[in-house]
């Protein structure tokens, strides 16, 4: 009797790929821009992209159990929002109400694609790298260092010298070092959409429709974010940022502080608008943008290379 094995998916996409189908051509390819270097890549297929192998395992490229498991339940969970959020996109292009629930599962989603990105993973690796150093750089600044990492070989058996201990202590000081993590904590955060879906939703919404030729594009963090400026020790607090999606290239969405105004409200704009969100987009991005014209990048990289300042473009 033959045994039927398990299916495995060891390509785990970050982004979904009903969201990138949205931004591929007729060919079913996506331009891609390479922001690091300023320059257009080869174009690729819409699910060659936004991927890695056993993303969601405890270290990246290794397959273990709870990759599978994660990768699974993310597969369902599309299956479920693309109903919705295509009708969604379709209401909101022939101005039909936009009801409490349909922003709701909207805001659902978007807390999804935020939470699973590689962006996500990276600044909170990040700022856990940043912790450590500052914890271990106070540490080695303390009166006695130096002896207490010789008690510590010497614990273990092992031998140091003075001016060996001298040299580790000033290597946590300099902080000229690479800390590495792995999955676990970036895993634990995932079940933390239903509160984020809350504050997403908590927002004010505004759709903008482009009206001309010109095309939105998105990237390897479909949701980003963007933070004023200020003193305060931990930043800016969550409603404060401003967040941005592309549903579309013909629409995005803004999610902005709710002080004031309509809950959702739509408005069209012109090509210099659609360039100069691009602009902020790529510039909240991680690696890559992706657009189904090449154009759209091209005119991108000219502004990039003109040292033309982004909030500079709607005066023109």
């Amino acid at each position: 009797m033959s045994v039927i094995q398990e299916q495995k998916t060891i390509k785990q996409h970050f982004v979904p790929q009903f969201y990138l189908k949205n931004f591929a051509n007729d060919e079913g390819f996506v331009n891609v821009l390479d922001l690091k270097n300023r320059r257009l890549a080869k174009p690729r297929p819409y699910g060659s992209v936004c991927y890695d192998k056993y993303f969601y395992g405890i270290y990246t490229g290794e397959p273990d159990e709870i990759s599978q498991q994660v990768e699974d339940y993310f597969k369902d969970l599309e299956n479920k929002l693309t109903p919705i959020y295509n009708n969604f996109i379709e209401n909101v292009l022939n101005y039909k109400k936009i009801n409490d629930d349909e922003l709701y599962y909207v805001a659902y989603f978007m807390s999804m694609l935020w939470i699973r990105s590689e962006y996500f993973r990276e600044n909170m690796n990040r700022i856990n790298s940043d912790m450590m150093k500052q914890i271990n750089k106070r540490r080695a600044s303390s009166t006695g260092f130096t002896d207490y990492i010789k008690q510590v070989f010497k614990e273990k058996g092992e031998k140091i010298t003075y001016t060996e201990a001298e040299e580790c202590r000033q290597f946590l000081l300099e902080g000229k070092y690479d800390l590495k993590f792995s999955n676990h904590e970036h895993l634990m955060f995932l079940d933390k959409i239903d509160p984020f879906a809350n504050m997403f939703y908590g927002k004010n919404w505004q759709a903008y429709i482009v009206t001309g030729e010109s095309q939105f594009v998105t990237s390897d963090t479909p949701i980003t974010e963007h933070a004023p400026k200020t003193t305060s020790y931990c930043g800016a607090a969550f409603i404060e940022r401003k967040h941005y999606l592309a549903l579309t290239p013909k629409v995005i969405i803004e999610l902005v502080d709710p002080k004031f105004g309509k809950k959702f409200k739509r408005k069209q704009i012109g090509d210099k608008e659609v360039l100069y969100y691009n602009g902020v987009r790529a510039g909240l991005s991680l690696k890559y943008c992706y657009s189904k014209e090449k154009n759209v990048f091209e005119e991108m990289i000219r502004i990039a290379e003109a040292n033309n300042p982004i909030n500079q473009l709607l005066k023109k």
